[in-house]
């Protein structure tokens, strides 16, 4: 059977790059903090890196992925702009000391795509306490993308428990967003969060 296209977007990934375009800005800074293969650290550098400025932290705990991602930015991007990037082989639960402040944080939950070890998955507890963290060092204005997985255990549980936390956030600073769809089965959702621009 032949996949029907959609013009606008065909997945959640379409319309999370959608958004980050729009929002996204040369000389940024970024977060990159679950960068599995480096598709979404590519797509984010590509708009935010110039020679002298913008930021890209690219965060993983497995070492596969810090492989995968550098490979791929060093494949696509120039030397001026690769050393922009920086790469931490960690936890999500932490930020390095050295980011401030960012203007949009990338989550990209579940396992690592083409992975056999289908067991080394993001979980609940470490997740919100990372989006807390998050919140603190977004920017005014910034943007928190989170991609989440319902259609396997755990990735239920995180979506679950996310919505219920971020329902807590105060509306007079956020504005959080739950895109789901609704006519395929345990497909990925998108959980974005503005802070509010003073």
């Amino acid at each position: 059977m032949t996949r029907p296209f959609f013009n606008l977007f065909q997945s959640h990934t379409d319309l999370s790059h959608l958004v980050w375009k729009k929002h996204l800005k040369k000389g940024f800074i970024a977060v990159d903090a679950t960068c599995g293969n480096g598709n979404d650290s590519l797509f984010i550098a590509k708009e935010i890196l110039e020679e002298d400025h913008g930021a890209l932290y690219c965060i993983d705990i497995q070492k596969t992925a810090m492989k995968n991602t550098k490979e791929l930015l060093s494949k696509n991007l120039p030397s001026s702009h690769l050393s922009r990037v920086k790469f931490y082989h960690q936890s999500h639960v932490n930020f390095p000391s050295e980011i401030s402040f960012s203007d949009l944080i990338v989550y990209n939950l579940g396992y690592l795509p083409a992975s056999s070890n289908k067991e080394l998955t993001t979980m609940v507890e470490s997740t919100i306490e990372s989006i807390k963290k998050a919140c603190d060092l977004l920017s005014d204005g910034g943007l928190i993308s989170i991609m989440c997985y319902p259609g396997h255990s755990e990735g239920l549980k995180e979506q679950t428990a996310l919505i219920n936390h971020l329902n807590t956030l105060d509306s007079s600073c956020y504005l959080v967003s739950h895109v789901e769809t609704i006519n395929r089965v345990k497909a990925p959702s998108l959980i974005l969060i503005q802070k509010k621009l003073k």
